[in-house]
Order: C-alpha cells, then structure tokens, then sequence
C-alpha cells in the first residue's frame, strides 16, 4: 500500500455510509482520484466542512494495487472560496468548469495544466468575474484541454460566416449554410472569441449580448461534442432564460 500527499479541488461528493463520503478529486499529478472518506461525518472526525464542494484542500490518501477507490487519510482546508455560495451564477459557472475539468483529466493522468485551470477560475469566480463575459474566455480553455477547441478559422473575418456546431470549425467567407446545426457569426463574435482564446483570463471585449452569442455556439458546441451534455450547463440556460425575460 502506497501513501500519497497532494493538493486537490473536490470536485464531487455523495454518501457511501452513515458517517462516509466518496469523494473526486482533482489533484495536479494524478488527475481524478476517487477516494473514501470514512467517518468523515463524526464531529471528532475533525473533517466536517473541510471536504466542501470545490473546496482547495492539501489531502494525503493511501492506495493500493487492488482497489480502485483510494482511502483518505488526512485532509486539510486551504480556501472554501466561500464567495461562490453567495451568488447563483458562480455557483453554477464553478460546477459547469468542475465538470469540464473533470472530463479532461482521466485517472492516474498527470493533470497539472487542468488543476491549474480549475484553480485560477474558482479564484476569479470567488473575486467577482461572474458575468458571461468572464464565463467565455475559461469555457473556451476548457475545450482546449479537452481537446475538442473550436476552429476560429482566420485571424479576422469581414462578413458574417457559418459556425458548423457538427464539424466544429468556422466556415469560410461566402460558404453556404452547411447540413445539420449551424450558427452565424458575425465578425465582431469571431473577434471577441480570437481575442478570448489570445487572453483566457480576461473578460470578453464587446457587449452582453455579443458575448450571449459566444457563450451559445460553446454551449452548443460542447453539447454535441461531449458523450451528454454538462449537467450544469442546464442551470446556466435556465438562468439566462430568467434574466433575459426580466430585461
């Protein structure tokens, strides 16, 4: 039996027992770690709250060659990024990047680029970078670590083209509507996705509804992509939808 220490995210948690907790991780060099977290419920246990729903913690867990799910030996606390509670869109942008993270770093997989990713993003929800504008730019890194990135074509366009959602790419100036799904985009779209990709971690230049646009074709984009659809993405839709019906 191995011992392990590492920091981690926790992405998700449920009840295996009374007193126990499954818990997925997402550390920086082993990618998704299940373990579980016996008597985690105990008050004496010293873990209650530690173990929070995106929670930065520094973890040490033991394995063995034998088992696949990981036993929990200590956990500590290092930032709750209490913030996210207090407004929905960040909770819900968190569980959609979580989820997205959690795609792109399989078991046992080095995973340092995407631990990283989910960090500084859980950093800048808990500061305030709630708004779509900021959502963008991240949901479009997260297609590039799961390697499913969108082809943006050229650098800049003139006239409003074809975003293909099945092919993934951006078609040519002139090109007809292609078969299936598609979405128009218009050049100041295609410039505030090109600046997004260029600048991750800043909020997308242009309006709201330049950006509602952005976020609908990755949306999309994704969920056709992806095995099903991200969970949160569904809470996402539905919030926009409410404030949408309140302008």
């Amino acid at each position: 039996m191995s011992r392990h220490e590492s920091l981690a995210v926790v992405l998700r948690r449920w009840p295996y027992s009374e007193n126990s907790q499954v818990v997925h991780l997402l550390t920086p060099h082993a990618g998704l770690v299940p373990v579980l977290a016996k008597g985690v419920h105990r008050l004496q246990s010293g873990q209650a709250g530690v173990l929070d729903t995106h929670a930065l913690v520094r973890v040490v867990y033991s394995e063995s060659a034998d088992r696949e799910l990981r036993t929990l030996i200590r956990a500590e606390l290092l930032d709750r990024f209490s913030a996210l509670s207090r407004r929905i869109e960040a909770l819900n942008a968190a569980a959609l990047l979580a989820e997205l993270a959690e795609l792109a770093a399989p078991p046992d997989t080095p995973s340092r680029e995407v631990f990283l990713f989910l960090v500084e993003s859980l950093q800048a929800l808990d500061q305030g970078q709630v708004h779509t504008a900021h959502l963008v730019p991240r949901l479009l890194r997260a297609t590039e670590l799961l390697g499913l990135q969108p082809d943006l074509g050229p650098a800049a366009i003139q006239a409003p083209v074809w975003f293909s959602v099945s092919a993934g790419r951006v078609l040519e100036e002139g090109a007809p509507r292609p078969e299936g799904h598609a979405l128009r985009v218009s050049p100041a779209m295609h410039a505030a996705l090109q600046a997004a990709r260029e600048h991750p971690g800043e909020a997308l230049p242009g309006d709201d509804s330049l950006a509602d646009d952005c976020l609908t074709m990755l949306g999309q984009f994704l969920g056709y992509h992806l095995e099903r659809p991200p969970r949160a993405w569904q809470a996402i839709e539905e919030r926009r939808a409410t404030t949408h019906a309140t302008r």
